[in-house]
């Protein structure tokens, strides 16, 4: 769930209805699994607009919270499908190897750091993907939109994270992902 920002009108301060709807929401969906920061590194705009670009007393924001809410403590996922590929350097670990020991940080990097899991094994929970598209035929594609709709669907590059990782093989959405016009 996404829930966007919102400010309170005449003022350079957040509103606190989307904390108020993801609470409402805890009482369907009691659990929290996770938090999901969607960084965007470029497209945003400086919002509010005077308290950013005339007042100057606020930052352009450049991270979306996307909550992911489950109906029970153990929600369902899997990481493995949403590994990245290795990079060149951890390719060449695996391949030559290297000495065991305890690093400089006290964590003991021992020989089960060199199994091959098929890609990196920890995806993260910042998601650093660009929404400079004005124009998308995924946005059309999604049920129930029409063009006149201000809600915008969040880019593909997210739903090809999230829902390999956050539904079995072969399972549908129930809804798809949308963003809520600010």
């Amino acid at each position: 769930m996404e829930l966007g920002g919102a400010w309170n009108p005449g003022s350079g301060t957040r509103l606190a209805l989307p904390l108020r709807t993801a609470a409402e929401a805890r009482h369907h969906l009691p659990s929290c699994a996770r938090y999901f920061y969607w960084f965007q590194p470029v497209a945003r705009l400086p919002t509010p607009a005077e308290w950013v670009t005339i007042r100057r007393t606020r930052v352009k924001e450049a991270v979306t919270t996307i909550w992911w809410l489950s109906k029970t403590d153990g929600a369902q996922a899997d990481n493995r499908q949403v590994l990245k590929p290795y990079s060149k350097s951890m390719k060449r670990l695996l391949k030559d190897g290297y000495n065991p020991a305890m690093r400089p940080s006290q964590h003991e990097i021992g020989p089960h750091f060199q199994r091959d899991n098929g890609g990196d094994d920890y995806p993260r929970n910042i998601l650093t993907v660009p929404n400079t598209r004005s124009y998308d035929d995924y946005l059309f594609r999604m049920p129930g939109r029409r063009p006149d709709d201000p809600s915008r669907a969040l880019p593909a590059e997210l739903a090809r994270f999230l829902h390999p990782l956050l539904t079995k093989p072969g399972q549908q959405r129930r809804r798809p992902l949308r963003r809520q016009a600010t």
